[in-house]
């Protein structure tokens, strides 16, 4: 039995245990928890308009960037499919997995923020840098999916919360998710 809220499909028998103390969140709940940032924690009196400048990036989407997408026609695709053009707002949780037969160990959260200045990216891992470096990889392709070609501008935000378990890190990446677009589009938190 599955779960289906605004696209974002959690099933029951393999995705709810995940929600108890003790385990960690998998690519589906972050992405569920994402959806319901979007659709109930966002205030309601917000415009289509604005609301159409954030992206939370599906954690699957992301991942097939990474692991199997290297030629830019295939990247301008994806990049109309997302709207990234519209985009000043990209959140994305990103995890350390560098292949598909290989598992990830940990979550953290990638701001991009388009300006009329550039992009800009921080990252916010409740593990100290221990994603910096599959940070700096999603970057370099957020950037090939906006047509940027310039170096990543990536600062690692290194005062942020820290986890102090082996499994909240998911449950850190969608705390500092929801902050950050609550604060970027001026709402008290």
């Amino acid at each position: 039995e599955m779960i289906n809220y605004h696209d974002a499909v959690i099933y029951r028998d393999s995705d709810l245990y995940r929600l108890k103390d003790g385990y960690w969140l998998n690519d589906s709940c972050i992405n569920f928890v994402f959806r319901h940032i979007e659709f109930e924690v966002l205030p309601p009196t917000l415009t289509q308009a604005v609301r159409d400048k954030i992206l939370f990036l599906d954690c699957s989407v992301l991942s097939c960037l990474l692991l199997s997408i290297d030629d830019q026609d295939e990247m301008n695709e994806f990049s109309r499919g997302l709207n990234m053009d519209t985009k000043g707002l990209i959140l994305a949780a990103v995890n350390d997995n560098e292949s598909f037969e290989s598992k990830s160990h940990h979550w953290s959260l990638l701001v991009t923020q388009k300006s009329k200045y550039g992009i800009k990216h921080f990252h916010i891992d409740s593990l100290g840098n221990y994603n910096e470096r599959a940070a700096v990889r999603t970057a370099k392709v957020i950037n090939a999916l906006m047509g940027i070609t310039e170096p990543i501008d990536l600062k690692h935000l290194r005062n942020s919360p820290q986890q102090t378990n082996g499994y909240d890190c998911g449950i850190y990446a969608t705390i500092a998710a929801k902050l950050v677009a609550l604060m970027g589009l001026g709402c008290k938190v």
